[in-house]
């Protein structure tokens, strides 16, 4: 993990992904490479901290602190990042934490597929967490983005990445949570989930979205709400 310290220290946007996977097969005879799941979320994160750096080094710093943090045991059932929540760093209170944006598996599709997901159900994304839909929704109306957004996925989606670590422990204070995501392939969870069948320029848009997001949801004037 790593903490770009804002304005209002004690309010902290998560930029996140997953960075492990299945290693090898049973029979010790073949490797899963996943270049989707998850090392694109992982270089877009690391893309996205970049970026940060230099504007940082330009003097420009976000109004709200910004924490990057790459989780392990993701494939083993949200176990590093349910830790993080459950064992946060000494300077760091779950209660801060006003918004997480997760990246699971961005690399692969179409041009303009990607999944938001804000809420268990898509149709309540826009109810029940107005200010991420709408700063979503916003920025992605920029025409080098353009995505054809969509806010649900089958099979409970939304339960099975780090997001859900964030969201489901506090059902009376939800922290308003954002997972991209560009959807499964026949090569998910198969050592076929390689690297030269990312499409690139797609995983850069996404990296740029979740950038501005983030820097979206640090200028509000309130934290976001979920209701």
């Amino acid at each position: 993990i790593g903490l770009l310290e804002g304005e209002k220290k004690d309010e902290i946007i998560i930029i996140g992904a997953h960075y492990d996977h299945l290693g090898l097969s049973w029979l010790k005879t073949e490797i899963f490479y996943g270049a989707d799941d998850n090392a694109s979320g992982t270089a877009a994160v690391l893309e996205i901290a970049e970026a940060l750096s230099v504007l940082k080094n330009q003097g420009v710093k976000p109004k709200r602190s910004i924490l990057i943090a790459f989780w392990g045991a993701e494939e083993n059932g949200l176990i590093g990042s349910e830790y993080f929540v459950n064992h946060p760093p000494a300077d760091i209170a779950i209660s801060n934490v006003v918004t997480v944006l997760n990246l699971d598996m961005v690399g692969r599709n179409g041009d303009k597929e990607l999944y938001a997901l804000g809420t268990p159900s898509g149709d309540s994304f826009e109810k029940c967490s107005p200010d991420l839909y709408e700063i979503n929704l916003r920025i992605n109306e920029r025409k080098e983005l353009n995505f054809k957004l969509a806010y649900d996925y089958p099979d409970q989606t939304f339960k099975r990445s780090d997001n859900w670590s964030f969201f489901w422990p506090f059902p009376r204070n939800r922290i308003p949570v954002l997972f991209y995501f560009a959807g499964e392939h026949p090569d998910y969870h198969t050592p076929m989930d390689t690297y030269e069948k990312l499409n690139y320029p797609k995983l850069a848009r996404v990296a740029k979205m979740v950038f501005l997001v983030c820097w979206e949801v640090s200028e509000l004037s309130k934290r976001p709400v979920y209701k």
